[in-house]
């Protein structure tokens, strides 16, 4: 649903990584998205680094065209960029970021690490003017979505298209 926008997905885990840059080929994505697993890219959450990666990425883009989806189960364990700075770095260059965050909430008994941080994600959401929401499941997680399309309406389609036709005279010229 969103044809006209650049769309691209950073993968993170004890790294981060593109997996698919910003592109206009939403199918050639959509299926990067259903080859990815849990675990891909590692067993940690460089959550700053992939924020810092998102923003890298988006920078080329008109500020207003400026979103970062952020879709994450888990509290920052690893990586170099830690939370707060990556959300002043996405402030700094006008990336909204809108957090989703899945599974359960840290509990007050859980090891660094365990369960959502949500406290972060809110945080992230608010410096950077996005919204946090939180997904039970996949029904919850489609509402969000179509609330975010809402909140950020596609573009209309920029790309130019110029048409090919051969102009020249059939035939022998004399």
């Amino acid at each position: 649903g969103r044809t006209g926008d650049h769309v691209g997905l950073v993968v993170f885990g004890s790294k981060a990584y593109v997996q698919a840059p910003l592109s206009f080929d939403l199918p050639a994505l959509a299926g990067m998205v259903e080859e990815s697993f849990i675990g891909l890219a590692g067993e940690g959450t460089a959550l700053g680094d992939a924020i810092a990666l998102g923003v890298a990425r988006l920078r080329a883009m008109p500020r207003d065209q400026r979103v970062l989806v952020l879709l994450t189960d888990g509290s920052s364990t690893e990586g170099v960029m830690q939370v707060p700075e990556a959300a002043l770095l996405a402030q700094h260059h006008g990336v909204r970021v809108h957090a989703i965050g899945l599974g359960e909430p840290r509990s007050a008994k859980a090891s660094p690490g365990e369960g959502l941080d949500e406290p972060a994600l809110k945080q992230i959401a608010s410096l950077t003017g996005g919204q946090y929401f939180r997904a039970g499941d996949a029904k919850a997680l489609a509402g969000i979505y179509e609330t975010l399309g809402r909140h950020e309406p596609a573009l209309p389609d920029a790309r130019i298209y110029r048409p090919a036709a051969e102009l020249y005279i059939e035939g022998q010229i004399d």
